[in-house]
């Protein structure tokens, strides 16, 4: 749910620093097959760019999908994300283990991760339509423009139907909203605040949250 940009982060590449033991993966979220509303916590079915290599109860298999949870703000199917986190122990009833994330990330650094966040500012028809007409089918191009110059952006989407200054505004303020909460998020973890722990004081404070947590931690 949170855009980082990692910037040399290969597709289902272990991260080996000594800071961290975390195993990352970028794809898509195919299937979600649980939830719940309370903790924010879902269970859904990851596609990784590349197979990944699961732990089996007779060793690792390479697959093309496997099962994840992770609690988030929100979970959409066919959400292109990087996800960080590690394989817990296999259970006595499942034969091969399941995916525990620690944070899922919406990336903008790749053709996929621009395609993405496209898709979270304007929807999926009304993205495509901004990469096709707009952008010659450049969804890098299209979405480093509207992320750093919206001017620009307006002026190259103007024949574009449907897609005016007003709704690039309503795409903006999205995007700036969900840059926020990666931000707030971030601070949160200083205080050893969970993710819900984390939804819940900014969605009673909003874009306040920042300040508020400055003036009194």
């Amino acid at each position: 749910m949170f855009r980082l940009n990692l910037s040399g982060i290969n597709s289902n590449k272990v991260d080996s620093s000594e800071t961290s033991n975390e195993i990352k993966f970028r794809g898509v979220v195919d299937e979600i097959f649980w939830e719940d509303e309370k903790s924010s916590r879902f269970g859904f079915h990851f596609r990784p760019n590349e197979k990944a290599p699961v732990p089996t109860r007779s060793g690792t298999k390479f697959r093309r999908d496997f099962v994840c949870f992770a609690q988030m703000k929100e979970c959409v199917e066919d959400t292109y994300l990087e996800i960080s986190g590690n394989w817990n122990p296999i259970r006595e009833d499942r034969d091969e283990a399941v995916f525990s994330a620690k944070s899922c990330l919406y990336v903008d650094d790749d053709e996929d991760g621009a395609k993405a966040m496209l898709r979270f500012c304007f929807g999926p028809a009304t993205s495509l339509k901004i990469i096709a007409e707009g952008f010659d089918d450049d969804a890098m191009e299209a979405w480093t423009c509207f992320r750093d110059d919206e001017d620009a952006f307006i002026s190259k989407i103007e024949d574009v139907k449907g897609v005016g200054p007003k709704r690039v505004r309503v795409a903006r303020e999205k995007y700036e909203d969900h840059m926020a909460m990666e931000v707030l998020y971030t601070k949160f973890k200083r205080y050893g605040l969970s993710l819900a722990q984390a939804l819940k004081v900014y969605d009673k404070y909003g874009t306040r949250t920042q300040a508020n947590m400055e003036k009194n931690p």
